[in-house]
């Protein structure tokens, strides 16, 4: 009986002590990625191509995207002619524009994936990544035009008129087609005003009007296009006034009675 006993304590023991061990064992796949790759530092680990792209993609998947660059950039330094090496370089932008936060932020990730998506449709002209590319470089650059237009922005309501214009200047330079160009030629017509280049911002209004009319700034460029217009008019008015008051006051008599200069300013209150 006592030996029976022993046993039975024995297997429940056993049973016990098994359990955990099969539960550490039994890891969760992640989206099928043997977790084995990232264990171990031997030589095939190291080099192998299809271990490396393995590590990529699962930090790619678990959003370790500086991590997933440091594997697709040490796939193509190894593996530079492999089939995948244009896959490599279109993930490794992906993962940079994964990495941006917002047009308010650092636009340095957008900056490396235009990079990589450059290098991508030089390197590997025909790729099946070819197209895809293409699309996510207009991805980039709409996002650099945002962001160009948001610092823009903040420099004008700043009062920094200049570095406003600057900002905008480049938007058009850059970017005309963009969706943001509207906005930032508005509000270079506007820099241009606070800065009292009037006659420049009234060339930049009338090219907002025929160049896009129906844009939301549209109608309050055309707006401040009018008011512009006035208060030329208003300025050309007080000069011609001020050039003949001058011309008539130099050719009246010295000692004449101030009347006499009534009479020549009619402006003037009598």
């Amino acid at each position: 009986m006592a030996l029976g006993l022993c046993a039975t304590i024995f297997c429940v023991v056993t049973a016990c002590s098994s359990t955990p061990k099969n539960q550490g064992t039994a890891k969760k796949a992640l989206s099928g990625t043997d977790e084995q790759i990232f264990l171990g530092d031997t030589m095939k680990k190291n080099y192998d191509p299809n271990v490396i792209m393995k590590r990529g993609e699962a930090f790619f998947e678990r959003e370790e995207y500086a991590e997933a660059i440091v594997e697709y950039n040490h796939f193509l330094d190894l593996h530079h002619t492999h089939i995948l090496a244009s896959y490599a370089l279109f993930r490794i932008g992906e993962s940079q524009m994964k990495m941006t936060k917002g047009i308010q932020r650092d636009p340095g990730p957008i900056q490396k994936a235009i990079e990589a998506f450059e290098r991508l449709r030089k390197d590997f002209q025909g790729s099946r990544y070819d197209d895809p590319a293409l699309q996510k470089l207009q991805e980039c650059h709409d996002l650099l035009a945002q962001t160009h237009l948001f610092v823009g922005e903040f420099y004008y309501r700043r009062g920094s008129y200049l570095a406003a214009a600057h900002r905008f200047e480049q938007i058009l330079k850059l970017y005309p087609d963009k969706s943001v160009a509207p906005d930032a030629l508005y509000f270079l017509a506007l820099s241009y005003h606070d800065l009292g280049a009037d006659d420049w911002a009234s060339e930049k209004l009338t090219l907002l009007a025929e160049k896009y009319p129906d844009t939301a700034h549209s109608s309050e460029g055309r707006a401040c296009s009018r008011k512009l217009e006035g208060e030329t008019r208003d300025v050309t008015r007080r000069k011609c006034r001020t050039h003949a008051l001058l011309y008539f006051a130099d050719c009246i008599p010295i000692g004449e009675s101030a009347e006499s200069r009534r009479w020549i300013d009619p402006f003037c209150p009598r």
